[in-house]
Parts: C-alpha cells; structure tokens; sequence
C-alpha cells in the first residue's frame, strides 16, 4: 500500500511538471508569435505607409508616475522625412519638419527655433514616425504583445547618447492602423500618445510640409535671413 501511495503521488507530481512544461512551452510559443506579428506590422508601417495623418491627445507623466501635462491637436507624415505636428491645446505650439528643416513655432511667444532636421530627430520617436526602414537599425525589438485590441510593439534605443530608453508603438489589432506611441526617456518620462482617426496612404496637402515665418515673429537658429525661403513642393505629392 505505501509503494502505491508512493506511486500514485510521483505520477501525479510528473504529470504536474509536464503540464507545466506545456503551460511554459505554449507561453513561449505564443509570445514568439505575437512578436511575430509585432515586427511584421512594424516593417509593413516603416515601408509601406507614405502618408499619415489624424488627431491626437499627447499625455506626460513624471518619473514618479504623476501626470505632468496633457496635449491635443493634430498631425500628419509624408514620408520620407516631413511632418507636421500641431499642438492646438491647451496651447498653440507648431512642429514642421520639411525634409532639411525643423521648424518650432511658439504661436503665443511668437518666436521660431530653427534646426537641422536630421540632428534635430536623431534617433527620436518623430524619425520613426515619419521616416523609412533605416530609422529602425537603431533600436532592438524586445516583444510585443495584446492589450485593450492593440498590437504594442516594445522596443530598446541602442544609442547610449539618445535621449530615449525605449518605446512602443501601438497598432490596431483589427486593421493595422497605428493606435498609440508610448516613450520613456532616459530621466524616466514617460509620453503617453493615443492617436484618432488615422488615415494612412492618402493625399495630405503638400502645402502642410512648408512653413514661411510670420513677419512679427523673432526666428533663431538661422544664420541668414535670406534662407527664409518657401519649401518647393514635393514630386510625391500629386
């Protein structure tokens, strides 16, 4: 009786490791396939999306989880290289970045910063979003995975000079469509993007991309006004 006692609780302990072992397997199996999916959606955005654009609401949280501030506006992408992002509350603040040239215009301050584009995004969120494949040689996809019926892909900066440790970029898991972008910088910031009514590979006004300086606002960062020029259109654009 104590040898079948004995017997009877080694099976059972087998048989609970090798469910376990299942468990563990199958586990593995389908975060492999939603990592999968996640960088083929990634790709399929980085290569086959020349254009974007919709609505926003921009959420930042300190370091200690509070929430710091909140945005909303819109925006829009023609790739390779331009955007344009509008921050409409609780402020006017404009971004234009028009393929050479980052434009920051403080509606209120009436004042433009002006920068080199590619310095300017380096390895940041802005140059994935509006950039092509190569904007993803700098990072290293971790994992993705399913929440609320949105694809997160996460991924870690690779450049220790970047000012970002490491970001999501959310996709709808019924048609693809980027839903959100979560970042973390290096102070532990975290920027919360939820993004609404998404177009994607449709005619955006090329006029978008081309930002001219009203006349009472000071600019910084050229060094000859004469360079204030109007952007030519783009031959992407019909």
């Amino acid at each position: 009786m104590k040898n079948q006692t004995i017997a009877r609780c080694l099976f059972a302990a087998t048989a609970l490791c090798t469910a376990i072992f299942y468990a563990d397997v199958q586990a593995q199996s389908d975060a492999d396939e939603l990592t999968a999916r996640g960088e083929a959606r990634l790709e399929a955005f980085v290569t086959e999306v020349t254009t974007l654009n919709g609505a926003f609401t921009q959420t930042v949280y300190g370091a200690d989880g509070s929430l710091d501030d909140e945005y909303t506006g819109q925006f829009a992408v023609q790739r390779p290289g331009r955007f344009r992002w509008s921050y409409e509350s609780p402020y006017e603040q404009l971004l234009v970045a028009d393929g050479k040239r980052l434009w920051n215009y403080d509606v209120d301050l009436e004042q433009i910063s002006v920068t080199d584009q590619s310095e300017a995004l380096g390895q940041s969120p802005a140059r994935i979003l509006s950039g092509t494949a190569d904007a993803l040689e700098s990072l290293d996809i971790q994992g993705a995975f399913e929440s609320d019926d949105v694809l997160w892909v996460q991924m870690q900066v690779l450049d220790d000079e970047s000012d970002f440790a490491a970001l999501r970029f959310g996709f709808d898991a019924a048609d693809g469509r980027l839903a959100g972008m979560q970042v973390t910088d290096n102070l532990g910031q975290l920027t919360v993007i939820e993004f609404r009514d998404v177009e994607e590979n449709q005619p955006v006004d090329d006029s978008l991309f081309r930002f001219e300086p009203p006349e009472n606002a000071d600019v910084v960062g050229l060094d000859d006004e004469a360079e204030i020029m109007p952007q030519p259109e783009s031959p992407l654009t019909d």
